[in-house]
């Protein structure tokens, strides 16, 4: 039974899947810094290359969240249409936001020079995700369509077409290039980002909850970081200016751990559903400000490496980070018009 928070059509898992997605862009964010600047030689590197590859799953999550959230419907023209009106409002609220800071330091703030490069690029590291979920969004009423008329056999095959072609193959090809697929062989339909879609749609509906599926959730999700991280150790042993190949979304020993997560996540029975509830309605929020305050904190950051492990001071940096954009969100969204939109 998926608990609910009283007098709201909140979900308890989707909201806990919120918030660990959320925390893990922050991650994601910010650790990285700690093994490039390190070696094997150290477990700082093991310890930090490990959190990189856990934070990879964050935006396959957030996409299967979409999936599981709104594939279920069966929305019209317009209501889409005001989903994707709202995120582009958000993108040019917010970054503008962060241009402004930017151009008053630098004392050439031009409305012209913002237009441009939110259009060729993401004013900020985080913001790239809003371009692809406003692309989600634009698909999201035929694929509703789509998985009507899907039979759970039929999602499998789709899942199976879509792994080896998207996820598997070209890790494959790295290792053997010659096998590369033709150029102009292409299965748009199966691309992994719409795969992600449907799985979470899947895993809501479809998953039953086995017995034993905890356990092997866990030990897949454990074994599927495990081998990313020993063979990101061989990618570093052949050239140590680029080796972290392996944490590309879309491959397989991203996409598994996702999964895993997710359906774990799923069949688990929940307390404190209203406190969960309470954070997973700010977690868009804290998106949105999580660079913004990377920045902030960064000063205290390096003040902290100096008077504790440095594995230390990144956990406590990242919190800070989660905590001060939990904090603003929630004062904002008491105000009717920001409401609407985070």
């Amino acid at each position: 039974m998926i608990k609910r928070a009283e007098n709201t059509k909140r979900i308890a898992y989707i909201d806990f899947l919120r918030i660990i997605a959320c925390f893990l862009v922050i991650v994601n964010h910010t650790n990285s810094v700690i093994f490039l600047n390190s070696t094997p030689s150290s477990c700082l590197w093991w310890l930090s290359l490990s959190a990189f590859f856990v934070s990879r799953i964050a935006v396959p999550i957030f996409i299967m969240i979409t999936g599981a959230t709104l594939l279920n419907a069966n929305d019209n023209y317009r209501t889409t249409f005001k989903r994707i009106f709202r995120m582009i409002a958000v993108l040019l609220i917010f970054s503008f936001l962060y241009y402004s800071r930017k151009a008053i330091r630098g004392h050439n703030f031009s409305l012209k020079t913002f237009f441009i490069d939110i259009y060729n690029k993401p004013i900020t590291n985080a913001y790239w995700y809003l371009y692809l979920y406003i692309g989600i969004l634009l698909m999201i009423p035929f694929l509703q369509k789509f998985v009507k008329n899907l039979k759970k056999n039929d999602f499998l095959i789709f899942f199976t077409i879509s792994f080896l072609v998207y996820s598997i193959w070209p890790v494959i090809v790295h290792f053997y290039p010659g096998l590369a697929f033709n150029k102009n062989f292409q299965l748009p339909l199966f691309g992994i980002y719409i795969c992600y879609l449907l799985l979470g749609y899947y895993i809501s509906n479809y998953d039953p909850k086995y017995k034993t599926g905890f356990f092997i959730s866990i030990i897949i999700f454990n074994a599927s970081l495990f081998i990313n991280v020993i063979m990101t150790y061989f990618e570093y042993l052949r050239n140590q200016e680029s080796y972290t190949f392996f944490s590309n979304r879309e491959f397989f020993l991203i996409a598994v751990p996702s999964v895993c997560m997710f359906y774990l996540c799923r069949i688990t029975d929940w307390g404190g559903v209203q406190f969960i509830n309470a954070i997973g309605k700010c977690t868009f929020g804290i998106y949105l400000l999580s660079d913004y305050f990377i920045g902030v904190f960064h000063p205290t950051y390096q003040m902290m490496n100096e008077k504790m492990p440095v594995w230390l001071a990144m956990f406590f940096y990242q919190c800070m980070i989660f905590c001060t954009g939990l904090i603003i969100t929630w004062l904002l969204k008491h105000i009717p018009v920001i409401k609407k939109l985070i």
